[in-house]
């Protein structure tokens, strides 16, 4: 009797082990998710006056509310994405040589792309 006593007490111990590692694990999850902002993004295509595509064009994105600037390269067909950004204002410059630099301003909002 005595074994079978051991051995339910080792299926017991098994079994609560199992349950405190998913409890650690969910409360894990829970915290992963309490901590998560929400971003935005900001994304286009450079182009000049006659609609042509500007490859490798400067692009300079600068969050006027904290000063951050991410800066990227158009890619070989004009487009740029900044990946996420948390959400406010931004200030975006294009430049390539022999063009005039072009600003504009954008606000991004969770969720959403701005263009």
């Amino acid at each position: 009797m005595s074994n079978v006593s051991s051995s339910t007490q080792i299926s017991i111990s098994l079994s609560l082990s199992a349950l405190i590692v998913l409890g650690i694990a969910s409360m894990a999850l829970t915290l992963f998710a309490q901590t998560t902002i929400a971003t935005g993004s900001i994304h286009g295509t450079v182009t000049d006056p006659t609609a042509a595509i500007i490859r490798g064009a400067k692009i300079t994105i600068k969050n006027t509310d904290n000063g951050r600037i991410n800066e990227l390269t158009t890619t070989s067909i004009g487009t740029y994405a900044s990946g996420a950004l948390i959400p406010g204002n931004y200030l975006i410059r294009a430049e390539s040589n022999g063009f005039a630099s072009v600003e504009l301003t954008v606000v991004v909002q969770v969720g959403e792309g701005a263009q």
